[in-house]
Parts: structure tokens; sequence; C-alpha cells
């Protein structure tokens, strides 16, 4: 329900008094913090909701901009026995969410947060580990860099999404924060932060798909401040290390080029992703990241679908560049089980051709390769897709029947 001044307000208002014993299974509330003679009806009918023992939730909240003020959600809300699912969005980062000391959601399966910004250890800790059967937990477009120390822990959680905000360009100082993630029944999750967070993942044993979109901040980008290359190296290869018994796993362009230099980072691994069936990465395609591809293809044996992306945005730390891949003395080993490999922007890049080529000539039961193609309809793109097919279909391959498609 989006908010109306008026008499509106006072048909809903009569609504919530004259039915206060029915229970409600489902409500939308918008709210525009603009409105501030609006304020009580907006918090009054909160307290309503959970009265009425209201199941599902979502709150959207418009914040001004100017506006620098906690967000005091009555603290009933968060000692609702009814709720199932909770979708709360605070209008923007400004606007810090006040948490009351005692917190407890026995029936809370879904919470969805976003536009959030956390400051409180404790109780940011105490709220996202208080709702005993929270299934699925997704923290998007919000605020942990004032944090030090955050503990999520849920015993029946199953989906975990962490997507914090995707500027930090007036940060002027390196952003650290431990995040401790306990959650033995966790079947996905996907991270997209900064490198200056330190996850940490304890007794994940089901966990089936991890997406890994994390990058180096702008501090290091584009005000020349020295950057932790060796710490950052480290604490990538120890995700890789704590996660390696995924199936699906996801890596982004950043993570692959942070544990491509020093090239030996990835070489002195003796662990295996044995599990591992599917692979996407998304890469800048250097030099240094086909070394890092053709490490992590010999440390998972049992892949059956690599799907590489290139990314066109380059990062602009320590000047970095593109250069030709030249052969550095790693082989890839035989592929027994890579079946389906999918590529997109691999042949408009330098290096694509050549990654394309060590690929086929090593995946000796590939039976398709799905080339996607730019959408625009750019003069000459015919005639590129021909001459990009043409030199595919000339490159060696130890497969005998394989299907090209271009989309």
């Amino acid at each position: 329900m989006d908010w109306k001044e008026g008499p509106f307000v006072e048909f809903v208002d009569q609504v919530f008094l004259l039915h206060c014993k029915s229970s409600i299974q489902r409500f939308r509330l918008c709210y525009d913090m603009g409105f501030v003679e609006a304020e009580n009806h907006f918090y009054s009918w909160i307290r309503a909701l959970i009265r009425r023992n209201v199941q599902e939730l979502e709150l959207d909240i418009k914040t001004p901009f100017y506006s620098t003020k906690s967000n005091h959600l009555p603290f009933c809300l968060f000692t609702s026995e009814s709720l199932v699912v909770l979708k709360a969005k605070l209008g923007h980062l400004r606007y810090t969410l006040a948490l009351p000391n005692k917190i407890y959601l026995p029936a809370l399966k879904t919470l969805c947060l976003q536009e959030v910004c956390f400051k409180d250890d404790n109780l940011t800790s105490n709220f996202l580990s208080s709702c005993p059967v929270l299934e699925s937990l997704i923290i998007v477009d919000s605020e942990l860099a004032e944090l030090n120390n955050l503990v999520i822990s849920g015993s029946e959680l199953k989906h975990l999404v962490i997507e914090t905000y995707s500027y930090d360009g007036e940060r002027r100082e390196p952003v650290y924060c431990k995040i401790k993630i306990y959650a033995p029944k966790l079947l996905s999750f996907r991270c997209k932060d900064y490198m200056g967070k330190d996850y940490s993942f304890e007794s994940l044993p089901g966990l089936v798909n991890v997406d890994i979109d994390m990058e180096v901040e702008s501090l290091y980008r584009y005000h020349r401040v020295e950057f932790p290359a060796e710490e950052y190296v480290k604490r990538m290869i120890r995700y890789l290390r704590e996660l390696c018994h995924v199936k699906s796993l996801t890596l982004a362009a950043w993570f692959l080029q942070i544990v491509s230099t020093p090239p030996a980072a990835l070489e002195s691994l003796s662990m295996q992703f044995l599990n591992l069936r599917y692979i996407k990465l998304d890469t800048w395609l250097s030099r240094d990241c086909i070394h890092a591809i053709i490490c992590l293809l010999n440390m998972s044996p049992n892949v059956e679908t690599l799907a590489v992306e290139v990314n066109k945005e380059m990062p602009m730390l320590n000047s970095d560049k593109i250069e030709e891949y030249q052969d550095t003395g790693l082989a890839l080993q035989t592929m027994h089980h890579l079946k389906v490999i999918e590529i997109q922007g691999v042949l408009e890049s330098i290096n694509g051709l050549k990654l394309l080529e060590i690929l086929l000539k090593n995946a000796v039961v590939l039976r398709k390769i799905r080339v996607l193609t730019p959408k625009e309809n750019l003069p000459g793109r015919e005639r590129r897709l021909m001459k990009h097919s043409d030199k595919i279909l000339e490159l060696p391959r130890a497969s005998s029947s394989i299907a090209f498609l271009f989309f």
C-alpha cells in the first residue's frame, strides 16, 4: 500500500481500529519521511500490524537525502511471533537502523534488508542471529563499513546474499571489518563487497553455490594510497581453501586479478575442487588472468561447464594494462569432464583466441561451445562474426564432435 495523505489515512486508521481481531497475511507499506506530520500514523500502523499477527510485511521508507537521524522502527517489530517474511528498505545509507537490545523473531524465514546502515557490532550480530528458523537472509545496497566485528549465525540458514553499497569514493581511510558466518545448512552464498572486509566461514559442509564479487576499494584505485596486495592475495586464497567443496563457483574480475599476482600464489596450492561442476569467471583476460584460469582448472578436474565473460571496465590500479599472453610453462591438464564452454566478449580480447586454443587442446570430451556476441547491431557485425568463427574453426582440438553455437 502506497502512502497517501488525507481521508485515506483516516480510512486505514478505522480499518485497524474496527477489525482488531482478524489476522493479516501480507501487507506493504510505503512511507515518505518528508511527510513529518504522518510519522505517528506510520508507526501506529506497524504496531497494529504486529498485533494483527501479520505474516509478510514489506516496508519501503523514502528518506530525504539531508536526513541523518536513526530509524527507530517500533521495537515490537523485532519480537513479532507471527512474522514469516520481513522486507525493509530504508531509503539511503545516511539513515542508520536503530536496533533494540531484545530481538527474537521465532517464525521469521525470510529477511531482506535494503539501503540499511549498521553501526553497532553487538546489536547487528544479535539481530542477524536471533531468528532460529531463518532460511534466507538478503542484505543489499547496505553499509557494513561502520562495523568492526559482525557475526551471522543461523542453524537453518540456507541462502545468504550480502551486497554492500557499491560506491566508496568518499572514503579516505581503509575500512576493515571481520565478518564471521556460521550456517551449517547453507546452500548458496553471494558476496559483493570490498576486499578490506575479512570474511570467515565456519561449518558450511553443504554449501553448493558460491558467487564472490569482491573488488579493491576506490581509495587504492584513485587516490594513490599504498595497496595492501599481499594481504588481499592471502585473504582471497583463504576463501578458495574454505570454499573448495562447492559445486558451483563464480568469481569476479578483481578476485581473479588479485589471485593471479604473483602467479605462484595459485600454483603453490595443493588443494582441489573435487565437487566443482560449474565455474564462471568474469575477467579482464590479462596475461596473469589466463595463468590463474589454468591454475583453477587444474585444481578442478571434474568441471563440466566453464563460462568466461570478459569485463570491459579496466581497473585503474597501478595503471594495469592488458598484455599479450606468453607461455609461462604452466600446462593445462587434460580435462576429462569438460563438456560445455560458454564465452562472452572473449573473441574481442587480445588473449581470447589463445585461451580458446588452450582449452580446445585439452578438453577431450567437449561437446558444445556457446559464443555470446554483442547485441548492438553495429556496422560490420556479421563480417566480424564470420571472421571470429573462421579463426575458432581453425584451432586444433582434442574432441572430435564439438558444436559451435553463436548467439
